[in-house]
C-alpha cells in the first residue's frame, strides 16, 4: 500500500519544540541575537530552515521564547523564596541554592541572560521588559522587607538587588575566566554544590545575616 501523502508544511522528521529551544538557547548564548541566524540554528538542530519556521514564525519569535523560557524558572524561585515559610535567612538560602542550582544545570542560561542585557536585545527592551522589571522589583521588595523587619542591614535595596544578581550570573556566564581560577568544570554536580554553599555564605555576609558554620 502506498504511504499517505505528507501534509504540506509539516516536517518529515519533526524535532520536539523543547529540543529546538535548547539548540536556540545554545546558539544565542554563544553568538548573540545578531550572530545566530535561523540557518545556524536549523543546522545545529539537524533540520532545514523551513522546518524551523514550521515551529516559529521568525527569529524574533524564537529568540523571545528562548529567553523567556530561560528567565521564567528564576522568577518562580524568587517568588517562592519571597513568599515561603521560614525566617529571612532560610528563605535567602533557599533562593540562592535554587538559582545556583538552576544556572548550574543549564550551562547556557547565565551567558544568554547576561548577553541579552549587555546587548539590549529584543527581549529586555521589548515584550520581555515587564517580566524583567517584575523580577527585579520582587527581589528588591523581598530585601526591603528584610530590612524593615530588622533581619538584614539597612542599605540601598536597589543596589543590593543588582549586586546579588551579579553574584549569581557572572560566575556561570564567565566560565572561561572562572574555571582556571576554580580549577574545575563549573557545571559538574560537585562544582555546583560547592558554588551553592559558597554563594549562601557570601550573600549572608553581604546582607548582614550571620554566616552558618
Amino acid at each position: 500500500m502506498a504511504a499517505a501523502p505528507r501534509r504540506a508544511g509539516r516536517p518529515r522528521n519533526p524535532v520536539p519544540r523543547e529540543r529546538l529551544l535548547d539548540v536556540a538557547r545554545d546558539a544565542f548564548a554563544e553568538l548573540g541575537y545578531a550572530g545566530a541566524s535561523m540557518n545556524e540554528i536549523a543546522g545545529r538542530a539537524g533540520i532545514r530552515k523551513s522546518s524551523l519556521f514550521h515551529h516559529f514564525a521568525n527569529k524574533d519569535a524564537l529568540y523571545l521564547e528562548a529567553v523567556g523560557a530561560t528567565l521564567a524558572p528564576l522568577g518562580v524561585e524568587v517568588v517562592a523564596a519571597a513568599t515561603g515559610d521560614g525566617d529571612f535567612g532560610a528563605r535567602l538560602d533557599r533562593l540562592g541554592e535554587a538559582v545556583s542550582g538552576y544556572l548550574g544545570a543549564n550551562p547556557q542560561a547565565a551567558r544568554l541572560l547576561v548577553r541579552e542585557v549587555l546587548d539590549r536585545g529584543p527581549f529586555v527592551v521589548g515584550d520581555g521588559r515587564g517580566a524583567v522589571e517584575a523580577l527585579l522589583v520582587t527581589i528588591r521588595d523581598f530585601l526591603a522587607a528584610g530590612m524593615s523587619d530588622g533581619a538584614i542591614l539597612r542599605q540601598d535595596a536597589e543596589h543590593l538587588t543588582l549586586s546579588i544578581i551579579a553574584v549569581h550570573l557572572f560566575y556561570f556566564a564567565a566560565q572561561p575566566l572562572a574555571e582556571p581560577l576554580v580549577g574545575a568544570d563549573l557545571f559538574t554536580q560537585d562544582a555546583v554544590a560547592m558554588r551553592m554553599s559558597a554563594v549562601s555564605r557570601q550573600i549572608r555576609a553581604l546582607v548582614g545575616v550571620p554566616v552558618l558554620q
